[in-house]
């Protein structure tokens, strides 16, 4: 089966369920921004560090395989003239091809064969991409988050851990202390000792809470109840890094893979280390329901503008990079024509290892 239907056989098991991960979203084309912001060049520069980093480490130590810039390399932003041109000429290609990959991975000898160490393709003629494109390993979509990832998850099991030991606390102390007030609730009891046997486990749930009053000790045991159901509410919250296609990324990646057929991967690059995680195994782990709130989310970010995201576990990825350097930074200033200025961060690239094998292939 070619990589083309094996997307869109994935693509029919998810309208089958009616999975709000469509592949087949119409177009929309968006609303061109009238102005940028300093926080915004700050992540655009902080995406091409990430972009910039995970190519040139790929490059330095892969002695077959050769990365390049592909995904559209305009340095124009909001207010800057050729920006209104530049942003309507976008709209047109996703709707035409989708969204290009940041970057594509092309066998070292057939590419340097034709055109040398160049390292960005992306202005290449639309004519000439389209005979190129189609002859890439893989594709990959680099994405930046502004964490330290392995302090992320140390934090955040620690935390988990903590608020496991309370619950296991309180469900002693309630089955050792409140025994009789417990005795009219024969599922709290159950509840209790399995937790104390077994341990907590968050995905199962626990009784309603108690809440009667009308003595002290009644008091005491509803609150316990209470805080027990709390410390759950907290485990069940997404507490993960994630790896974050918006619905609509899903159709426009489509588009773009029906044109070319080549497959696609998603790389998260945090300031420690960088995971990859294949289209095809976004799309395995959005079919299953019974993974919702355990492995992804689906969420609908304000910063997102309300559109519907998921939030896929980064963990479900494999390593390719450790030991991410900190990136030299300095801080740099853009002056727009009306001569308001903008001040942001810019990031130097930075040196990293490479887990072996970077892509796995079929």
């Amino acid at each position: 089966m070619s990589y083309l239907n094996k997307i869109t056989a994935l693509k029919t098991r998810l309208e089958a369920m009616e999975s709000p991960a469509r592949l087949d979203l119409p177009f929309q084309q968006g609303r061109a921004p009238t102005q940028a912001f300093s926080e915004f060049l700050t992540n655009k520069e902080q995406g091409d560090w990430a972009e910039k980093t995970f190519a040139a480490n790929f490059n330095r130590t892969q002695s077959d395989m050769w990365a390049v810039k592909y995904g559209r390399s305009e340095d124009l932003v909001a207010g800057e003239d050729g920006f209104d041109s530049y942003y309507q000429n976008y709209q047109k290609e996703l709707e035409e091809i989708g969204k290009r990959p940041d970057l594509l991975i092309f066998q070292r000898g057939f590419f340097q064969s034709e055109h040398g160490e160049a390292g960005d393709i992306s202005n290449l003629p639309r004519q000439k991409l389209d005979a190129l494109v189609p002859q890439a390993a893989a594709a990959i979509e680099v994405r930046s988050s502004a964490f330290l990832s392995k302090k992320y998850d140390l934090v955040t099991a620690r935390n988990r851990q903590e608020v496991e030991v309370q619950i296991i606390a309180k469900a002693s102390l309630l089955l050792n202390d409140f025994s009789p007030e417990l005795s009219t609730s024969p599922e709290w009891q159950l509840y209790l000792a399995e937790v104390i046997a077994n341990g907590v486990d968050a995905s199962k749930e626990s009784p309603r809470a108690l809440g009667k009053k009308s003595t002290a000790r009644l008091h005491t045991v509803s609150a316990l109840t209470k805080s027990i159901n709390e410390g759950l509410k907290r485990l069940r919250q997404r507490d993960f890094l994630s790896i974050t296609p918006k619905a609509e990324d899903l159709s426009q990646v489509y588009r773009w893979i029906q044109k070319y057929d080549v497959p696609h991967h998603y790389c998260q690059v945090f300031f420690d280390r960088a995971v990859i995680l294949s289209f095809e195994d976004i799309l395995e782990i959005l079919c299953d329901p019974e993974k919702e709130n355990i492995d992804y989310f689906i969420e609908s970010d304000e910063k997102n503008q309300g559109k519907v995201t998921f939030k896929i576990n980064v963990q479900l990825g494999r390593q390719v990079m450790d030991a991410v350097e900190l990136p030299q930074h300095s801080s740099a200033m853009k002056e727009l024509p009306k001569g308001r200025l903008l001040f942001y961060v810019r990031f130097e690239t930075s040196r990293a290892n490479l887990t072996m094998p970077v892509l796995a292939y079929d």
